[in-house]
């Protein structure tokens, strides 16, 4: 008996490349199922501060620097230079990630404080995790770009650690904003009277976050006080909370339409 064709292929062969392509499509369902479980269950862990956020960007920047430094070196030698340019790139972004967090780890090492104070001054979206988050998965495709092996665990790496920075960054937003359903005038008589010397710590600001049950974990927390931290000097001060919450009042002020401006027109009359 014939086969049965379709156009070039067979019923057979037809049947064949519907069943690989029902199964290549599960597969890719059961990967990325299980790589959003992941990022989900890293970020909750970070969430309840099990593991330090800026340790991890500490140690994505120095495997920025570690892995490039040795291919720059290798492409320079070769005349490669558009790789040996995206390795320096890559390299200058790695030190700026590492300056950022390392005075945020519990070992506190403070690399380059003015260059960090300097970079937070002019780029205050370094100050908010999610600010963070974008930096990291911005770096991470450029380091996957490079397309060989270091490249593409160390772009994984930092794409993974950015889109969980966006995604911490957002969800904290969102539980702090409740904080503001409160009256504005009342939160600063607790603030100041929480206050030494007019700023809080990390300790006692937790104790006043925790004081209107926001649900805030510890690692949300201290996103927090980095993103209020607006001089980087390890301290939240009543200036700076209260800026924080002016800045939220006009994002969330409706826009004030423009009068018209009066024509001749209307002057003669």
């Amino acid at each position: 008996m014939a086969t049965e064709t379709t156009g070039l292929l067979s019923q057979e062969q037809t049947d064949q490349l519907k069943a690989a392509a029902d199964a290549a499509g599960e597969t890719a369902k059961a990967a990325a199922d299980a790589a959003q479980k992941q990022v989900v269950d890293v970020s909750d862990k970070l969430v309840k501060g099990k593991y330090n956020l800026s340790v991890l960007g500490l140690l994505g920047g120095v495997l920025m620097i570690l892995v490039n430094l040795k291919d720059v070196i290798q492409h320079v030698a070769t005349l490669r230079l558009n790789k040996a340019v995206l390795d320096a790139y890559l390299i200058t972004f790695g030190y700026l990630i590492a300056i950022v967090n390392s005075a945020e780890t519990k070992a506190n090492m403070n690399i380059a404080p003015k260059t960090r104070q300097t970079m937070l001054y002019y780029a205050k979206f370094l100050c908010a995790t999610w600010g963070r988050g974008m930096l990291y998965f911005f770096v991470g495709t450029l380091a996957f770009s490079q397309l060989d092996l270091n490249g593409v665990i160390g772009g994984c790496y930092m794409m993974l650690l950015g889109i969980i920075c966006i995604y911490i960054g957002r969800n904290t937003a969102k539980k702090l904003a409740k904080l503001r359903d409160n009256e504005k005038s009342l939160c600063l008589v607790k603030f100041k009277r929480l206050a030494t010397h007019g700023n809080l710590d990390i300790s006692v600001f937790t104790e006043f976050l925790e004081s209107y049950d926001l649900d805030l974990g510890r690692g949300e927390i201290v996103a927090v006080f980095t993103m209020l931290d607006s001089d980087c000097d390890g301290l939240v001060s009543v200036e700076e909370f209260d800026t924080w919450w002016e800045a939220c009042e006009k994002l969330e002020a409706p826009d004030e339409e423009p009068e018209p401006e009066a024509t001749p027109a209307d002057e003669k009359a």
